[in-house]
């Protein structure tokens, strides 16, 4: 396997962060507010299972 370049690697570090800063905000979110954000991105929760799924999205172009 080839190593990532150094800005790669940063990158990604990032992408994790910002992730976990995500999460943290949706879980502390109003469940109103969560469930919106959920709709937006297609996601469906499960209160009895803890747990999201996305719903299938087709292959075309996001605006």
């Amino acid at each position: 396997m080839t190593p990532l370049p150094g800005s790669a690697v940063s990158q990604i570090a990032d992408l994790v962060r910002a992730l976990a800063d995500i999460a943290t905000v949706l879980r502390d979110a109003d469940p109103d507010d969560k469930a919106e954000v959920y709709r937006q991105l297609r996601l469906t929760y499960s209160p009895k299972r803890k747990r999201c799924a996305l719903k299938s999205i087709s292959a075309r172009t996001v605006e």
